[in-house]
């Protein structure tokens, strides 16, 4: 019986040890993609002109595993060229309205959402490298 014990307690902790932040995606209240790995490739979703012309939104919910005090979460918005769209300073949800959508697609056909953090703390701040973490791309068909 210890020995059960044992093994169920090591099990357990060694999944702990893999948990992962996780985010997800809805438009117009559908959800399009969950998902926890950082992947420009696969997290992909598109959203129909049509779908615009409706009154709704897009929504990026993040959920942090380990929430890290003293710091700060971004969640921004780029265009292909790299340009800031929208930015979203110590909020876990990125909402964004289809007018605001149907604007950003009037230039854009591809839009790619990122998330980083840093510490609250300028000087701290300004001595670390900060790492985009790619959570999805939105496409227009």
């Amino acid at each position: 019986m210890k020995k059960i014990s044992f093994l169920s307690l090591f099990v357990s902790i060694f999944m702990m040890s893999f948990a992962q932040d996780t985010w997800k995606v809805y438009h117009n209240k559908i959800e399009k993609l969950i998902t926890g790995k950082p992947d420009p490739v696969n997290n992909v979703i598109s959203i129909k002109q049509s779908d615009l012309n409706v009154p709704g939104f897009f929504l990026l919910s993040y959920s942090e595993e380990k929430f890290q005090t003293n710091w700060i979460r971004y969640l921004a918005v780029y265009d292909d060229a790299d340009n800031m769209l929208i930015q979203k300073k110590g909020e876990s949800k990125l909402k964004v309205d289809n007018e605001i959508l149907k604007e950003m697609f009037l230039k854009n056909a591809v839009i790619k959402v990122f998330t980083w953090t840093l510490p609250a703390n300028p000087d701290l701040a300004a001595r670390i490298r900060v790492r985009r973490v790619h959570l999805c791309t939105v496409e227009l068909k």
